[in-house]
């Protein structure tokens, strides 16, 4: 079982890196965390992604997986799934698309058992009633 650990780190700009930048903005902040990382020396290199138009900044280490990077992916989709719930057209369509996702992700190196097969189709189901009722409108 993989053991997922949230970090949330919020500190005054002032304390992210030796040094003033002039620019807050998203890229500026962007900019001062990857010259920090640059910077400094850690026992495994690392990678970072940013996207700065959806103001999004991954850093993974070397050893983190594709598989590893999109089950963090769907965690988030799922999240937005679940705090949406009712309160959008979509949510029912998410929901259900993500956990059959979710699903075959964990078993990604071995098989799905037939309890999960039988999951997905009702999960298909559910998608498919759910794409009628949008149809409707």
């Amino acid at each position: 079982m993989v053991k997922k650990i949230d970090f949330y780190c919020i500190m005054p700009r002032d304390n992210i890196i030796a040094g003033n930048n002039s620019n807050p903005d998203t890229e500026g902040i962007f900019s001062d965390i990857i010259r920090f990382i640059n910077e400094n020396k850690y026992n495994e290199e690392i990678q970072i992604r940013s996207d700065i138009g959806n103001k999004i900044l991954k850093i993974y280490s070397q050893n983190s997986s594709i598989l590893s990077r999109a089950n963090a992916a769907i965690s988030e989709v799922l999240d937005l799934s679940y705090s949406s719930a009712e309160h959008h057209p979509y949510w029912m369509l998410l929901y259900n698309a993500s956990e059959i996702v979710k699903s075959v992700l964990e078993v990604w190196n071995s098989e799905l058992s037939k309890d999960q097969i039988s999951e997905c189709y009702w999960r298909l189901e559910e998608i498919r009633s759910s794409l009628d009722r949008i149809s409707e409108y």
